[in-house]
């Protein structure tokens, strides 16, 4: 199969501006003749052609229209009338065109990977700067169409729906790999087996039923994030470019979600240019979109510290199964994309942090929920597994059990996990879990008091349960740090 690249200049200028008029993509497939000279043998009817805008000018003067790589055709047509210095007339037909001319500042932006697989492609690579207004592509390492149509594919995703209505044999060259990215690609395996109950819940819910957006609810320490993850992992085979992991916060939004404006330094000059461009979730979809036959995971933690339906925007509705697939414009730039079947979102949120009730009932109907609650048989499993004796986690079992009747959100076991001395558990109840419990408890003195002498029959010790306020001779110390005893003294 072989390919060319035919570069429009002052000499096509009524074509140029006909293929970059608005609605142009409309008319696929489209024809137009095409006359020059200097025509290489070898190139014939029916090899493909990768479209280029070039200038109407020789003097380096910008031009009305973007300058780079615009259409993918097809010559249906060739005339040859004499020599090499003669003019030769095609016809072409063009098979794709994208909404924008690609230069090689784009390329290195958005698929810098693939970039270097086709530096030497005619009129896009590097040192190609040959007159000639068509070149035939010699495909090796360095000058792989392969590499360059899979870059296209990332820019513009609604290539491959382009060709596969007007030339599907070009849809395998979308999938090239740089060398190195398979190996590099795969992360440490999820440690869930194939038995374990939420991945088992999970599971049929995405392959049985085609469910794609879930939400894991629990207090913190319950494990809704860790599964969040390994199932993210498990789903994508442990390949980590199929992963992605965001955390919301108050300061997050659309344009840190969808897309938004990113202040770039201009080339050759030291102007910063605003660039609108996609930011995490629709570039996991630009991804997605061109690898149909695998799933891609959005893992999203803490999904209520953010504005959930501010920071969506309209990507709201089409989050939802129904209407998956379904094209719709993006609001700042007006580009048309979609939300692809293939991705699965994944979200943890604590609902007594934020309730889940204060959510917009259109974002909560389009999620599959799963409450985490705390698990004592698991913690004592964790525990067994720690080397704890039997002794100590029967204490600890009863401290958890203590703490979850009176808490009314739940206390995860997550907390206790570590644990596999006595001195453990009292290091992380005067460090932690005592002013986890007063802040939980700050309107209700009472429950906090009996709870605190309730551990205390468990673990007697001044240790637990112990006043905030230092004793005399610490007070003493920090009052006057020059009468403390050094390090190691008494």
């Amino acid at each position: 199969m072989q390919f060319v690249v035919i570069r429009l200049g002052k000499d096509s200028t009524a074509d140029i501006k006909k293929l970059d008029a608005d609605g142009a993509s409309a008319s696929i497939p489209l024809k137009f003749d095409f006359n020059c000279k200097q025509v290489e043998e070898g190139i014939s009817k029916d090899d493909f052609v990768i479209l280029a805008f070039g200038s109407n000018n020789n003097d380096g003067q910008p031009t009305s229209w973007k300058q780079g790589i615009r259409g993918i055709g097809k010559i249906i047509k060739l005339d040859r009338s004499g020599g090499f210095n003669d003019p030769c007339d095609f016809e072409i037909e063009i098979l794709a065109l994208f909404p924008e001319s690609i230069d090689s500042y784009d390329f290195l932006e958005r698929s810098a990977s693939h970039f270097k697989y086709f530096s030497k492609y005619p009129v896009i690579g590097l040192k190609s700067s040959r007159p000639n207004a068509i070149q035939k592509v010699n495909d090796d390492e360095r000058q792989s169409t392969s590499a360059l149509l899979s870059a296209i594919n990332i820019l513009y995703p609604n290539l491959a729906d382009q060709l596969q209505t007007t030339a599907p044999e070009l849809l395998p060259f979308l999938n090239f790999i740089p060398i190195g990215e398979a190996a590099t690609a795969v992360q440490a395996p999820s440690r869930l087996s194939d038995s374990d109950e939420v991945w088992s819940w999970v599971a049929h819910e995405v392959f049985t039923k085609h469910e794609r957006n879930f939400l894991f609810l629990g207090a913190p320490g319950t494990g809704k994030t860790w599964y969040a993850h390994e199932i993210a992992k498990k789903l994508t085979r442990n390949e980590s470019s199929r992963h992605v992991f965001v955390q919301f916060h108050p300061s997050f939004s659309y344009d840190d979600f969808v897309e938004g404006y990113t202040p770039k330094l201009h080339p050759g000059s030291s102007t910063i240019e605003y660039r609108l461009q996609e930011k995490h979730f629709l570039e996991i979809c630009t991804k997605a979109k061109s690898d149909g036959s695998n799933i891609y995971v959005f893992v999203i933690d803490e999904l209520t510290r953010g504005d959930p339906s501010r920071i969506f925007g309209e990507l709201l509705t089409y989050l939802e199964v129904d209407h998956r697939n379904r094209e719709f414009a993006l609001a700042y730039s007006g580009t048309k994309t979609f939300v692809p079947e293939n991705v699965v979102v994944i979200a943890t949120a604590n609902p007594y942090d934020r309730s889940v009730g204060e959510l917009d009932d259109a974002l909560i109907r389009r999620f599959v929920m799963r409450d985490f609650p705390p698990d004592v048989t698991l913690l004592e499993k964790q525990l067994k597994s720690n080397g704890t004796g039997d002794e100590l986690i029967s204490r600890l079992l009863n401290v958890f059990g203590l703490i979850n009747d009176r808490m009314p959100s739940g206390f995860g076991h997550s907390h206790f996990w570590k644990i596999r001395t006595e001195e453990d558990f009292r290091t992380l109840w005067t460090s932690r879990i005592r002013f986890l419990l007063k802040r939980a408890f700050q309107f209700d003195e009472t429950s906090l008091e009996g709870l605190m002498e309730d551990v205390e029959r468990v673990f007697p010790n001044p240790a637990v349960g112990a006043p905030d306020e230092p004793d005399d001779e610490a007070a003493q110390a920090i009052e006057n740090p020059e009468d403390a005893a050094p390090d190691g003294e008494a």
